[in-house]
């Protein structure tokens, strides 16, 4: 394949790559959470509830922030939306598939093929180049090399990395950390995106680069949840939701 094809196919992957989803799937919840709650089990056999009914939509192309105090929830709620952890109680929907009480590998398969992930400590294995850090989510899915590759290629020229993808982390700057691994977190066209404090470890500049980069991603038709304590960020949201904690140190989550 010559470098004018690659290229070509690369553009139209772009172009593609963020918008595949069905009509019916934009126009309807890209994430639907009713009283979800939860619980934890301590060693003397109590449990602590420590989320308490949280309910909230996100519709395709909106981008809404989750504020709160450290330790108040936030990444247990993100946790539960992804399909990371299980909820004690309550409902979960994601582009419309029940998440409920599903089981480990259910909740996996969801989260592979509809949820994308973004942590402030950008996760990257050390290991793997740039690229092959993209790469993974493909890989989880079984998809054919060659589009992969391409697949890969174009996201990383959307977070402007193209240039760094034979490159490790340990050569790149925590503001290219965070591009591949947003590049990662949607290189499999997800409907919903969670950023846990995407910004926490980067500064101002950076920030706001990252806010940019969210807000286009989010401007193709993907939900993005963002947990932050950064008011920068919060201005940039579409909507705010507000942790609240109770007398029983539940967490509740009310519009902001």
């Amino acid at each position: 394949m010559s470098s004018k094809q690659a290229r070509l196919l690369r553009s139209n992957y772009s172009m593609r790559l963020l918008v595949n989803r069905s009509p019916q799937e934009e126009q309807g919840t890209a994430l639907r959470a009713t009283r979800l709650s939860k619980d934890f089990k301590q060693a003397d056999g109590s449990t602590t509830l420590v989320l308490d009914e949280a309910t909230l939509e996100v519709c395709p192309g909106e981008l809404v922030g989750l504020v709160g105090e450290s330790g108040s929830g936030k990444t247990t709620l993100l946790n539960i939306l992804g399909c990371i952890d299980s909820v004690s109680r309550g409902e979960l929907e994601i582009g419309g598939v029940c998440v409920g009480n599903a089981s480990s590998s259910r909740r996996r398969i969801i989260r592979r093929d509809r949820v994308g992930i973004v942590h402030q400590s950008f996760a990257l294995l050390p290991t793997l180049t740039a690229s092959e850090n993209v790469m993974i989510p493909l890989h989880l899915q079984g998809k054919p090399r060659l589009e992969a590759s391409l697949r890969v290629q174009s996201v990383l020229e959307q977070v402007d990395m193209l240039e760094k993808a034979d490159m490790f982390p340990r050569h790149l700057s925590g503001g290219q950390l965070q591009r591949v691994a947003i590049a990662r977190s949607i290189v499999h066209s997800p409907m919903v995106v969670l950023a846990d404090e995407p910004t926490g470890n980067l500064d101002s500049r950076n920030s706001v680069a990252i806010m940019k980069l969210l807000r286009a991603i989010a401007e193709t038709g993907c939900a993005i949840v963002c947990a932050t304590h950064d008011q920068e960020v919060v201005s940039r949201c579409d909507r705010v939701l507000q942790t609240k904690t109770g007398a029983s140190r539940a967490t509740r989550f009310a519009l902001g």
